[in-house]
């Protein structure tokens, strides 16, 4: 479907010495290790607590200097949604960015578009890709709330005492009439041609 974006450069800092470099996700364990290394940084050691994600590019190459700092991390750029849950807050482990970026990039289209379903109500990124990769979500795409109320009713999905409350018996009553069958002083008649 391509709603999701995950082609991200990230900068990446070591706090101790302010050494950075940038790095394109998604990347390998020894593409990070690498990196890490270079900037003074061992990705098994204690020095990692010192690595923070510092900067980031939606997109590579594309940069904009004149483009508002926003506040937050996001690493995607996602296809008409417009929400602060797009972003990730407070994330800056770059190992954790990484790994979310990889799960992001592997969805099939169909848990794409629930990921941006998801998005679009209010969910963080980090709690829809856990809900879709723990098959919490019913997504049916394409279709309007009406349309899956009737796929459930035609699918016996409710009893039908629950049904009872939901039937509009006076619009079922006129489609009768409309089908031939008369109210008569003594009950309602239905004669076959």
């Amino acid at each position: 479907m391509g709603y999701i974006n995950t082609r991200t450069k990230v900068c990446v800092s070591n706090d101790k010495t302010g050494e950075c470099v940038w790095i394109n996700l998604p990347a390998t364990e020894d593409t990070i290790e690498e990196v890490l290394n270079g900037i003074g940084c061992s990705f098994d050691a204690n020095e990692y607590e010192f690595v923070k994600v510092s900067d980031w590019d939606k997109v590579f190459g594309e940069q904009d200097d004149d483009d508002e700092e926003e506040e937050g991390f996001a690493p995607f750029s996602i296809e008409n949604v417009q929400s602060e849950y797009a972003e990730i807050e407070a994330m800056d482990d770059i190992v954790d960015i990484n790994d979310l970026v990889n799960e992001i990039e592997n969805l099939p289209d169909y848990e794409e578009e629930a990921l941006k379903a998801l998005l679009e109500e209010g969910h963080s990124i980090e709690d829809s890709v856990e809900k879709i990769n723990d098959n919490e979500v019913e997504f049916y795409p394409g279709k309007t709330l009406a349309q899956v109320a009737e796929d459930q009713v035609k699918d016996g999905y409710y009893d039908k005492d629950f049904l009872m409350d939901y039937i509009d018996f006076e619009a079922l009553a006129e489609y009768l009439k409309d089908s031939g069958y008369a109210e008569t002083d003594g009950g309602v008649l239905y004669a076959y041609d």
